[in-house]
């Protein structure tokens, strides 16, 4: 009986040992890790102010192997950068491809006879704001529950502004704008469709007998136009910065 209990007890200590060796090895390698933190922070700080400051382009690089190694814990404050960055890629992709499936509607007929490829267009650009405002949503909270030492603060603060919140805000006008334009092509559709045979297409032109008619239809024209206006002056915006 004593024979067991000295055994028990000695294997008890040899587990309280290596429990408490463990943990000595935890605080170690944390220790290391916040030897390093000044090195690392400076580090990012510089990445920030060279590589991401200074560039004319919305979208940001994917950090090497080694950047994040060198970055420590900061690589995941890099990483709501990034996050934000793929998904506005794909984001303006999806609507460039939602206005090509426009360029075929190229007359006042098309406007009429292809309605569902319009209101298909319109759909993904919901879908695409959908997914845009949800993306932001949990990018905000990331970038509120950051802990950051004051230097650093400063300048991601303005990393941040640059690659998030302006590429965001460019973002939100064009799928505005775009979902504007498709309503409003969409409604011109409807109109002409629910005149019937009083009136007449010929080549891209839409050809009225009643002059009120003619009116409202290039009123609703117009106001398309300038919705198409607007969206290419922020293209223009855009293409500087691809």
């Amino acid at each position: 009986m004593e024979m067991k209990m000295a055994w028990l007890q000695s294997r008890t200590w040899k587990r309280v040992f290596f429990t408490l060796f463990l943990t000595g090895m935890v605080w170690q390698l944390a220790g290391c890790d916040n030897d390093k933190e000044p090195e690392q922070r400076k580090a990012f700080i510089q990445f920030l102010q060279t590589r991401i400051l200074p560039s004319e382009k919305l979208s940001v690089p994917t950090l090497t192997a080694q950047e994040k190694e060198s970055f420590g814990k900061y690589a995941d404050d890099y990483a709501i950068l990034s996050d934000y960055s793929s998904e506005m890629t794909t984001a303006f992709s999806g609507n460039d491809q939602a206005m090509r499936q426009m360029r075929s509607v190229t007359s006042a007929k098309d406007m009429v006879e292809k309605r569902d490829t319009i209101e298909k267009s319109r759909k993904e650009v919901g879908n695409i704001e959908s997914k845009r405002a949800d993306t932001m949503k949990s990018v905000e909270d990331r970038y509120s529950k950051l802990k950051q030492p004051d230097d650093l603060k400063a300048v991601f603060d303005q990393a941040y502004q640059k690659t998030v919140v302006r590429p965001n805000a460019l973002l939100t006008q064009t799928l505005s704008l775009t979902d504007a334009i498709l309503g409003q092509a969409l409604d011109i559709g409807n109109y002409l469709n629910s005149l019937g045979n009083k009136v007449q297409y010929t080549g891209a032109m839409a050809q009225f007998t009643d002059q009120k008619q003619l009116d409202l239809f290039n009123e609703k024209l117009s106001a398309m136009r300038e919705k198409q206006q607007e969206l290419l002056t922020v293209a223009r915006q855009l293409a500087g910065m691809q």
